[in-house]
């Protein structure tokens, strides 16, 4: 620290005659020694191999510390002090680390700058000359928030990051199935991202979105920077070409794949669960094959779990109540049944049923408004689309009751078969059941003040695998923060249907009658098909890249000849009855 007054130094003993370097020294060796309680002398540290962490760990304490006094005062340091002060924390832990040792620490060295950039710019950083334009613009406050991040990482190996990131539930060959957390967004494919390597270049990482300013992540551009599987690849190089307009917003081709990271599946801002990526342009294709609506009606379709919070007490119908061709609501299999379509109004941004909005009357008004015997278009299209609205049919099953304030609540298990837009909040409020923090579809505002968003979790998806037909379910535990609003606010319940369980994040004890600590050591991505043989999937992969390139090149006519050069070279074709996508039915009723 500059003391220029002579010093000595002895076992267990320190002299000196300037109070600053005195402390200067007692903090070096606070960092070479720890102190032994026993006896109050100071023992060396043991090498385990990662000693420079420990070193590297009282550094980062000792730095911030030393800033954070400043913080707590409210006082402000110039310029030139706080960017010196940043640069010599850099040649501190170079010198600590020291990368040119072996791979490890050379590694521990890129770990340090990654977790520093938002702080320095490493392509003008020396450890041996100070460069002021190195250091970037920040506040005391920033330095500090940065240096306990980065500190955590060393004693721990966990990024502590500003926003959580998306877990990683399992991924193979061909999929990627992450845990969306809330407030992530899935706006893909009809924009050009504002953020990303558009505007920052190679800078741009993963860690940036999860340390910004803005908690809604566009989860795409999470992962496009956070992996390098093709589609991912293909999002940064779209990104690079820096396109005016999306050329094709269908979201179902190769194109759509390299606009939105490989990503199958969309859920609302406030919903967390399973999300499914594509990591090919092929794969993205057949994925996204299975979860058109059509295909979900079939068996051997995907299937989609959700669980949700509703108000009112939730019971099976006992029952039909049918309102019109279009409102439908019975008892299938033991679980509800709503058939209900849905109709999209951007300008009111909610999705009211057929009955209720006279302008998809066709002779007149409906009688419920006092006009004439009214008649209804019929639905058409491949996507059963009614009039201006959609075909939409969902399953339900109560699980658990709870009382608050005399008010009932019930925990839902819900099955959507198609995939519309709000499709669960609608129909659950269309039955009289509004999910808990949903003001849009009818549930008061005061739900807010112990839930802070829509309690809506999707726990489980059922799916294909691309070029195996392997049978996937990938599940999503109830995340903490929902199972912590229902013991916090309603307690244990005071009923639950039997032989109803599902997995949760946390061991919640007042909710063990259906909710259970998922175990860590079993996987949540799982198959129960046999692994599938390489040479086999490849050569459907080739197959399937020549049909995309016969279509291209010569139409209708080049696939058919493709198919029947393929069908004369032995080729097998699968056994059993197909669905419309030429995957094999998989047996059950679900």
């Amino acid at each position: 620290d500059g003391a220029a007054a002579p010093l000595r130094v002895g076992p267990g003993r320190t002299w000196c005659s300037k109070p600053r370097a005195h402390e200067a020294v007692v903090g070096l060796l606070e960092c070479l020694f720890r102190r032994d309680t026993r006896c109050g002398l100071m023992a060396p540290l043991q090498d385990t191999g990662d000693l420079y962490k420990q070193l590297l760990a009282n550094q980062l304490e000792e730095r911030t510390l030393r800033i954070k006094l400043y913080v707590d005062k409210n006082e402000v340091v110039s310029r030139e002090e706080l960017a010196k002060f940043i640069w010599g924390t850099a040649r501190k832990i170079y010198e600590v680390i020291s990368p040119k040792q072996d791979d490890q620490r050379k590694q521990a060295w890129k770990d340090a700058q990654g977790m520093l950039k938002s702080l320095i710019d490493w392509s003008s950083f020396t450890p041996a000359t100070f460069h002021e334009p190195c250091v970037l613009s920040v506040v005391e406050s920033k330095v500090v928030e940065v240096l306990e991040a980065y500190k955590t990482y060393v004693l721990t190996g966990e990024v502590k990051t500003k926003w959580p990131p998306p877990k990683l539930l399992g991924e193979t060959n061909e999929i990627l199935v992450v845990d969306k957390p809330c407030m992530y967004t899935c706006t893909y494919g009809t924009e050009v991202p504002k953020r990303g390597l558009k505007h920052l270049g190679e800078k741009a990482s993963a860690s940036m979105l999860l340390n910004g300013d803005n908690a809604a992540i566009q989860l795409h551009e999470y992962l496009a920077l956070k992996y390098n599987y093709e589609c991912a690849v293909g999002t940064r190089d779209f990104w690079k070409n820096e396109p005016e307009v999306v050329a094709c917003t269908c979201g179902k081709c190769g194109y759509c794949a390299c606009t939105q990271s490989g990503c199958c599946n969309r859920l609302d801002k406030e919903t967390s669960g399973v999300m499914i990526a594509a990591k090919s342009c092929l794969g993205f294709i057949d994925i996204r094959a299975q979860f058109s609506s059509r295909h979900s009606l079939e068996e051997g379709g995907t299937e989609k779990y959700y669980l949700c919070l509703c108000h009112g007490d939730v019971q099976l119908p006992t029952k039909p109540d049918e309102r019109n061709p279009h409102w439908n609501h019975t008892l299938k299999d033991g679980r509800g049944r709503v058939e209900v379509a849905l109709y999209n109004d951007k300008e009111r941004k909610t999705f009211p049923s057929y009955p209720v909005d006279d302008r998809l009357w066709v002779d007149g008004a409906p009688p419920e408004t006092g006009g004439s015997e009214g008649k209804m278009k019929e639905p058409r299209g491949d996507e059963r689309t009614c009039a201006k609205g959609q075909y939409a049919l969902t399953f339900y099953q109560p699980v658990a009751w709870f009382d608050l304030a005399g008010e009932t609540y019930t925990m839902v298990h819900l099955q959507i078969i198609t995939g519309r837009t709000h499709q669960i909040r609608f129909h659950m409020s269309q039955v009289g059941h509004s999910l808990v923090g949903d003001a849009q579809y009818g549930a008061p505002f005061s739900d807010r003040k112990w839930c802070p968003r829509v309690f809506l979790h999707s726990y489980q998806t059922k799916f294909r695998e691309p070029f195996t037909a392997r049978w996937f379910e990938a599940t999503s535990p109830v995340p903490q923060d929902l199972g912590e609003v229902i013991v916090k606010n309603l307690g244990a319940p005071k009923s639950s249907a039997p032989g109803l369980t599902f997995k949760s994040r946390r061991l919640h004890e007042e909710l063990s009658s259906f909710l259970i600590q998922y175990d860590p050591s079993k996987p949540l991505l799982y198959s129960h098909d046999a692994p599938a043989n390489v040479e086999e999937v490849m050569r459907k992969v080739e197959y399937k890249r020549q049909i995309e390139a016969a279509w291209k090149g010569g139409g209708k006519g080049a696939v058919l000849a493709l198919q029947q050069s393929a069908m004369g070279k032995g080729m097998e074709l699968p056994a059993g009855p197909l669905n419309s996508k030429g995957f094999p039915m998989r047996p059950g009723k679900q």
